[in-house]
């Protein structure tokens, strides 16, 4: 085997594990920060400025709607 060529499939080799090591890091650091961002503990009974009583999860219920297929036969 040509020294040029083992050298140079031992550098393609360590790129194509080292690459997606620092993007799976990346990607771990900015969910991570996007997570602590999204999360506030320190206000947990904030009120919304456009309400001017409390919400009653009981008399004020909410709907949500979920979209889908459906792919069950019967």
């Amino acid at each position: 085997m040509n020294k040029v060529f083992k050298y140079f499939l031992i550098l393609l080799s360590l790129v194509l594990v080292i690459i997606p090591i620092i993007f799976a890091v990346i990607l771990l650091k900015t969910s991570q920060n996007a997570i602590n961002t999204s999360f506030s503990g320190d206000n947990t009974d904030r009120k919304s400025n456009l309400r001017s009583e409390k919400v009653n999860p009981s008399k004020d219920p909410v709907s949500i709607l979920f979209l889908g297929i459906d792919d069950n036969k019967g």
